[in-house]
């Protein structure tokens, strides 16, 4: 049996990455992409605000995916301001408001659901919408 060489295993990945986008777009009104970004969560319940830091799995223009070590309860209210670097290299923080869908145990870690109060847009959130519609147009 002959050893396949970096093209064809790169061939396979994106196989099974399109396969990936098929099923999404099959369930989710909106794509998930990658987003490499540090998180802070804002709890907007009673008089002081809890924060929970952690990092983003996924965004899609309609809610993202992080990994928090504390959970948050499905139904809560959160503000998050996600920091990230944008195309050319330049560190940017963009504030998104939205309601927590799911909290799940793994590992030691939650991965936690949150819908946006509204879709991303291009005049609110230029860089998160940018990256997310220019990831989309690589595939």
């Amino acid at each position: 049996m002959r050893a396949e060489g970096p093209a064809a295993a790169l061939e396979k990945i994106l196989k099974v990455f399109d396969c990936v986008i098929i099923a999404q777009m099959e369930r989710r009104k909106h794509l998930r992409v990658p987003l490499s970004a540090n998180v802070q969560l804002h709890l907007e319940e009673g008089e002081r605000p809890l924060i929970r830091r952690g990092m983003v799995s996924a965004v899609s223009l309609g809610g993202i995916g992080l990994y928090l070590v504390q959970p948050v309860e499905s139904g809560s209210r959160v503000t998050l301001e996600n920091r990230f670097m944008a195309a050319g290299g330049e560190i940017m923080t963009e504030t998104v408001k939205g309601t927590a869908v799911y909290s799940k145990y793994l590992r030691d870690i939650y991965l936690v659901g949150i819908e946006f109060a509204q879709e991303l847009s291009p005049n609110l959130q230029p860089h998160l919408y940018g990256h997310i519609q220019d990831t989309l147009k690589q595939y």
